[in-house]
């Protein structure tokens, strides 16, 4: 029994610690200018490896966790990624395992069936996913919208704060889409006043309760840039 509480113990120990070191990789990435919705989704990657029990000052751990894991491939990228760049902060050696990604044809769906999806959201989220719909926008650029980026009379919004490369714009929308987002309360200068999380976590919860009540489940393979999938944004202005 005294073993047992000392491993328990020990592994109790290694969690606080891991904890407290993703703590601190988040502050570093944050001064070094990182998006808050990458660190944020590389937070919730890191604590899921050590709820898989890995020690993340254990590179070997890390390893361990991968190679027991059901993860597609493709995942697997994902996590290896992101704990690379942990293993880095803190100058950690790390043969990070290869893995093999085959390239698929994406799936594009129909503008009808992104309609469906989108009507079977509540306003405030169907709204979020019509401007992603439109403006070609990711996630982490709309919840950036604010009030004095949408201009009712030319039916246009202003992109001002762009990720991952791309540039701030000008996007010409449709009417409706203004509409919608005009009956939006409005609480602060934020047109959404939400998180990339919680968009990712409402949007993949209540798709699964539209695909069981339209029955199609094409929807189940529409992810959050989908829409975005072959439509160029030829709206630019």
């Amino acid at each position: 029994m005294k073993n047992l509480a000392t491993v328990e113990n020990r592994v109790a120990e290694a969690q606080r610690e891991s904890t407290s070191k993703i703590l601190e990789y988040a502050w570093q990435e944050k001064k070094r200018g990182l998006a808050e919705s990458t660190i944020q989704q590389r937070v919730i990657r890191l604590n899921t490896l050590i709820k898989k029990g890995a020690n993340l000052m254990e590179p070997d751990s890390i390893s361990t966790v991968l190679a027991k894991s059901s993860w597609t491939d493709s995942n697997k990228r994902v996590f290896i990624a992101t704990y690379k760049s942990f293993a880095g902060a803190f100058n950690l050696p790390w043969e990070p395992p290869k893995t093999r990604v085959e390239r698929k044809m994406p799936f594009i769906p129909t503008e009808e069936e992104i309609d469906q999806l989108i009507a079977g959201y509540g306003k405030k989220t169907a709204t979020f996913l019509q401007v992603l719909k439109d403006t070609v926008a990711r996630t982490a650029e709309a919840t950036k919208l604010q009030w004095t980026d949408v201009d009712e009379k030319s039916c246009t919004m202003r992109i001002n704060h762009p990720v991952k490369g791309s540039r701030a714009r000008v996007v010409k929308v449709p009417a409706k889409t203004i509409a919608m987002i005009n009956a939006l309360p409005r609480t602060n200068d934020l047109v959404f006043s939400t998180t990339p999380h919680t968009i990712r976590r409402n949007f993949y919860k209540q798709r699964r309760r539209i695909v069981a009540t339209l029955q199609n489940p094409r929807l189940r393979q529409i992810r959050l840039h989908t829409p975005a999938i072959g439509k160029p944004p030829w709206n630019t202005i």
